[in-house]
């Protein structure tokens, strides 16, 4: 049993069809809020029986029947054209590690294009950047130490 806890939402975004949007998401308890002052842009958030604080991906209806959550499919159907909806999601078990990620989502007709990215992303980048071996990042995570730990005089010096 894990205990990963989390929080998520989306930015505010421009709805074109509010009705079809709340009951496309209404097994999912996905709650929507208006924004205060534009009415058409809402932001989506998971409802109060989140098991995580997380977004529900995957449920079981009434009749024992699998449904997943799926954006591009129960979302963006309803986003008007051209809007970029983002979704952020990030938590942790404790301190035994953090996670998290993000995705940006655009409608152009029936396509629906997406970007993701993902906070362990961040080694691979470093690794690039400083011009060291991902294995020589400790990662955010219970007890892990570099590679070379044990060989510090080994150790290659970053570059740059």
């Amino acid at each position: 049993m894990s205990d990963w806890k989390g929080s998520a939402r989306t930015n505010y975004f421009r709805v074109v069809d509010m009705a079809g949007l709340q009951k496309a998401i209404e097994p999912f308890d996905i709650d929507i809020k208006i924004h205060p002052e534009e009415s058409d842009y809402v932001m989506l958030h998971p409802g109060n029986s989140s098991q995580d604080g997380g977004f529900e991906w995957s449920i079981e209806d009434d009749e024992g029947m699998d449904l997943e959550f799926q954006f591009e499919e129960d979302v963006m159907p309803f986003v008007a054209e051209g809007e970029v909806v983002v979704m952020q999601e990030c938590g942790s078990d404790k301190l035994r590690y953090l996670n998290g990620s993000a995705q940006a989502y655009i409608r152009d007709g029936e396509n629906v294009d997406v970007v993701t990215i993902g906070l362990g992303g961040i080694y691979q980048l470093a690794a690039k950047q400083f011009g060291i071996d991902e294995n020589e990042i400790a990662r955010c995570a219970y007890d892990d130490l570099p590679a070379s730990k044990d060989n510090q005089a080994q150790r290659p010096a970053p570059k740059g």
